[in-house]
């Protein structure tokens, strides 16, 4: 005699619905997060060795002002610039890899263990270009920013 396990609470469902909205939601949260957590380690590290604690978010301000000033943007770099373009590119890397989640049937069924891991192997693959271009444009003369002295 067959039966059906719907009504048993031992039978597994899965839920093959999943909106981009909500994946996108969990994956802008989860880099939001992540994101916060490294800048505290980062800026504690960096003031535990005796430099300045926003020296990353004024390298990467002074990345992104000589960035926009090859393409002919003059703006202002340091810390605030910095600060406004680590906070936006890390939650949109976050949402695109929620919607890429959120899409792909196969990565659903993942373990909590095995998700962990596919985010830290994207971000790194994903970070090594944005990496690159810091010792690129600020080490280029033709890219120098003026600085008045």
């Amino acid at each position: 005699m067959e039966t059906t396990f719907q009504g048993s609470s031992l039978a597994k469902v899965y839920n093959a619905y999943v909106t981009l909205a909500r994946g996108m939601g969990w994956g802008v949260l989860g880099c939001l997060a992540s994101t916060m957590v490294m800048d505290l380690v980062l800026m504690g590290g960096l003031w535990a060795i005796g430099i300045p604690p926003f020296t990353c978010f004024s390298i990467i301000g002074n990345t992104m002002a000589r960035f926009f000033s090859i393409q002919g943007i003059e703006m202002t770099g340091g810390i605030p610039l910095g600060v406004a373009a680590h906070y936006l590119i890390g939650p949109l890397v976050g949402g695109i890899f929620g919607v890429a989640l959120a899409q792909v049937v196969a990565l659903r069924g993942c373990t909590l263990k095995q998700s962990v891991l596919l985010a830290v192997l994207y971000i790194e693959i994903l970070s090594q270009p944005l990496l690159a271009t810091t010792p690129i444009l600020l080490n280029n003369p033709s890219c120098h920013l003026e600085t008045g002295d």
